[in-house]
């Protein structure tokens, strides 16, 4: 499998079958998939502790029941992304854009979204204690504790 950064330049190139199998090992290796193209990549369930990819396109992806703790995900284009039951525990999505990303019960605890663009209401419903969030003016930002309701 090849992934290829957004303006086309080869990043990686291994012997894994798919997508999932490549990023998982791109993860465990250390190598970094800063402003690669994952549009659209399944990625449900994927091992991504760690992962670092500044920048990247995930548009449209399948992360439902991911573990992404302590991704740099900074900048990165989240758009309509899967994020259910999703692990982004410590985080960084400093700047990411969230625009219409489902979060249904995703874990951002701890995560920096500080400057990130969000425009789902599902985030609203995530365990969210001490997620980091700045105000849109990125002049002052705030601790918040969202605790989602036991019923």
């Amino acid at each position: 499998m090849i992934i290829k950064s957004i303006d086309g330049k080869t990043i990686v190139k291994t012997n894994h079958r798919t997508i999932k199998k490549t990023v998982e090992w791109c993860v465990s290796e250390g190598v970094g998939l800063h402003s690669a193209d994952l549009r659209k990549s399944r990625l449900s369930q994927a091992s991504l502790d760690g992962l670092k990819a500044r920048g990247a396109c995930f548009w449209g992806a399948d992360f439902s029941g991911a573990d992404m703790g302590f991704a740099d995900l900074r900048g990165a284009d989240l758009r309509c992304a899967n994020l259910e039951k999703t692990s982004l525990a410590e985080s960084d999505l400093t700047k990411a854009d969230l625009q219409g990303a489902y979060f249904a019960g995703a874990l951002l605890e701890g995560a920096s979204l500080e400057k990130a663009v969000v425009s789902c209401p599902s985030i609203w419903g995530c365990n969210m204690p001490e997620a980091w969030m700045a105000s849109s003016t990125g002049t002052a930002g705030r601790w918040i504790s969202f605790f989602r309701a036991r019923r």
